[in-house]
C-alpha cells in the first residue's frame, strides 16, 4: 500500500544518493510508488555513469593502441605496457557485462511494473515509461561498447603479435649473422 520495503545486505551508492535527494526534496517522494520510481532512477543513473566511464576508458585504450606517433617510432612502441592495457580492457569488459546484466533485469522489472495493477499515480507511470526507454537506449549503447571493447582487444593482441614478430626477426638476423 503506502510502504516500500527494500531487502539488501549492503548500502549501495544509488540508495545513498537517493536518500540524500529525498531529504532535500521530500514533496517529490510522498508515496511508495514515487519512492520506487526515484530509487530506480538513481540505480539507472549509476549504471549510466558506469557505462560512460567504460566508454571514456575504451577511447583512451583505443588511442593508446592506435597512436600514430607510437606506430612510427618502433622503439617507443616496444615501451608500451600491453599487460596493463589488457588488464584495463578486461576490467572494462567485466563492468560492461555487469551493466548489461543489470539493465536486462531492470528492463524486466520495469515491464512488470508497467503491466501491474498496483494503484500507481499517472506521473509515476510516466516516469516508469521514460525509465524503460532509457534502459533500452543504455542497453544498446552497452552492446556498442562491448563490440568496441572486442575490437580494441583484438587490436591490442594484434600489436602484441607484431611486436613479437619484430623480436623474432631480430633473433633470426642475429642467428644468420652468427652462422
Amino acid at each position: 500500500g503506502s510502504r516500500l520495503v527494500t531487502n539488501r545486505y549492503v548500502d549501495p551508492l544509488p540508495f545513498r544518493r537517493f536518500v540524500a535527494y529525498a531529504e532535500r526534496q521530500p514533496q517529490a517522494n510522498n508515496n511508495a510508488p514515487a519512492v520506487l520510481a526515484g530509487l530506480l532512477e538513481s540505480i539507472i543513473n549509476r549504471i549510466a555513469d558506469v557505462i560512460e566511464r567504460v566508454g571514456i576508458d575504451m577511447d583512451g585504450a583505443s588511442a593508446e593502441v592506435f597512436n600514430r606517433n607510437n606506430l612510427r617510432n618502433s622503439h617507443r612502441r616496444s615501451q608500451r605496457d600491453f599487460r596493463k592495457l589488457l588488464e584495463r580492457i578486461g576490467q572494462s569488459g567485466e563492468l560492461i557485462a555487469k551493466a548489461r546484466e543489470s539493465l536486462a533485469s531492470l528492463a524486466r522489472l520495469l515491464a512488470f511494473l508497467q503491466q501491474s495493477t498496483f494503484n500507481m499515480p499517472q506521473d509515476v507511470r510516466t516516469r516508469l515509461r521514460t525509465l524503460s526507454k532509457d534502459v533500452v537506449a543504455m542497453s544498446d549503447h552497452a552492446s556498442f561498447l562491448g563490440t568496441n571493447l572486442n575490437f580494441v582487444l583484438d587490436a591490442t593482441l594484434g600489436m602484441i603479435n607484431i611486436d613479437q614478430n619484430n623480436i623474432l626477426k631480430i633473433f633470426s638476423v642475429v642467428t644468420v649473422f652468427l652462422l
